[in-house]
């Protein structure tokens, strides 16, 4: 789950920075959703890793909210996760 906000950012921006995207005016309403969702998830994914005393994420999450149910399973190693945090965190801030 933590490569999609990263995906979400570089394809909204084009590649660019978020700052470059918007003094180009190139940021549709779309794209503005895009990067809002990409800060929420990328959200999620950092504190996935800061709640637990080991400082790995779960394999599995559940998250419930008023409108659904729903779980995501990740089932690359914890290595790869970690590094998988530290590029999505480059790419949104």
């Amino acid at each position: 789950m933590c490569f999609l906000p990263g995906t979400l950012a570089l394809g909204a921006t084009k590649g660019l920075t978020k700052k470059q995207a918007m003094q180009n005016n190139m940021l549709n309403f779309e794209d503005l959703e895009n990067l809002k969702l990409a800060e929420d998830l990328t959200k999620t994914c950092f504190e996935m890793y800061a709640v637990t005393s080991t400082g790995l994420a779960p394999e599995i999450a559940y998250f419930h909210t008023a409108v659904s149910r729903f779980f995501m399973a990740f089932w690359i190693s914890s290595v790869e996760r970690s590094h998988e945090k530290a590029k999505v965190h480059l790419i949104i801030y």
